[in-house]
């Protein structure tokens, strides 16, 4: 497979976010606080780094993954599932008898699980054995692990960090999603775990500190993590619990809730926002029974509308704010603002103001939550 970069991981991210909270929302069930912190982690980690193989997901020289925060499968089972290992089909039996797609990943199940996990500090244990085997059969695979910041309270964890030193397993990169949050609130409450950095670096291992939501700033960090030789790796990735859902951030109360149908039709609405990304030089647009986009000829059309049933609507200003900042405003039917070549860009916020003819001049601000997908 062609490696994904920059905005092509941005977008599967995204993809595989959606399914995640469908996953869960279906299951009425469900870890969705953590998986979302941790799916620009695993979108990285599956279509840049690892080499891995849907058609042969047992190939003994394949690169390892083990969940060790084994509780956030709707993160790695839409990762798995775009990769190819399974259909996207297969995600509707989530935490449902019907099939084996449980809460927590089932090697013995699940197309390209490598390690079944649950109990937390079991994972970075299982893969320190894997990357052990691997350098004892001279094997040239790499073996990743996923722990969240609570699990590092986990006694096993630190004697598994003693164990890779000791074998100077170059070959393991374990990765803390450092949200911040865990079930009972936050970690600096219930345990405090940092500085995790240097108790790491205590243990003989390489720390990279890495923004675990930017993907450029994470494929330089696995490739440094390659490139260190003699001592395992541990990458601390600061990220936000519920990435890109705005209330489920930064809320523990989030960490094993499913949304109820209102809560999943504005998520899902949120998140839906960050996959609706085009290109282009100028932008033109125009306010009609829908918000009607055009760029470079091709035509978008926003996933909500200001219907004008009566005539009883005058256009008044369209301004929309991109995700740099950028702000474009529209005024008597006309928008045109320049936008840097090749640059990339979404319509984070739109705000449309009408005036309603109702025998004075009554202006009404209505913000549209999504903006752009493809027509």
């Amino acid at each position: 497979m062609e490696k994904l970069y920059g905005k092509q991981l941005e977008i599967m991210a995204t993809k595989a976010r959606l399914l995640g909270l469908d996953a869960v929302h279906t299951a009425a069930s469900g870890h969705i606080g953590g998986s979302l912190s941790a799916m620009d982690i695993l979108t990285t980690l599956y279509f840049n780094v690892m080499q891995v193989d849907p058609a042969n997901p047992q190939d003994p020289d394949r690169d390892r993954f083990v969940l060790s925060k084994g509780h956030c499968t709707p993160a790695l089972y839409p990762v798995l599932s775009l990769r190819g290992f399974f259909p996207q089909e297969d995600l509707k039996l989530f935490r449902s008898i019907k099939g084996h797609y449980s809460g927590h990943p089932d090697m013995r199940h699940v197309k390209g699980v490598d390690m079944s996990t649950g109990s937390l500090g079991q994972g970075i244990s299982a893969a320190v054995g894997m990357a052990l085997a691997g350098k004892l059969a001279k094997k040239d695979y790499r073996v990743y692990a996923l722990l969240g910041d609570g699990e590092i309270a986990e006694g096993q964890v630190w004697e598994a960090a003693m164990s890779a030193a000791k074998y100077h397993l170059d070959n393991l990169c374990a990765v803390v999603d450092v949200n911040g949050l865990q079930i009972d609130g936050a970690t600096k409450d219930v345990m405090p775990s940092e500085p995790l950095d240097q108790k790491f670096a205590a243990f003989n291992w390489n720390v990279i500190h890495v923004n675990g939501h930017d993907y450029d700033a994470l494929i330089a960090a696995f490739e440094a993590a390659a490139a260190c030789k003699g001592k395992p790796t541990v990458l601390i990735a600061k990220t936000t619990k519920g990435k890109g859902v705005s209330f489920m951030e930064n809320n523990a109360g989030w960490h094993g809730k499913a949304p109820n149908d209102e809560q999943y039709a504005q998520a899902k609405a949120e998140v839906e926002v960050k996959n609706n990304t085009v290109t282009g030089n100028t932008v033109e647009q125009m306010l009609k029974d829908a918000i009607i986009v055009t760029f470079d000829g091709k035509t978008y059309t926003s996933v909500a509308s200001v219907t004008d049933k009566d005539g009883a609507l005058d256009i008044g200003e369209v301004e929309a704010t991109l995700n740099d900042g950028t702000k474009i405003k529209k005024d008597n039917n006309n928008l045109n603002t320049n936008i840097s070549a090749g640059k990339y860009f979404t319509v984070t916020k739109l705000t449309v103001k009408v005036k309603v003819a109702t025998g004075i001049d009554t202006y009404v601000t209505v913000t549209v939550p999504g903006a752009i997908t493809a027509k």
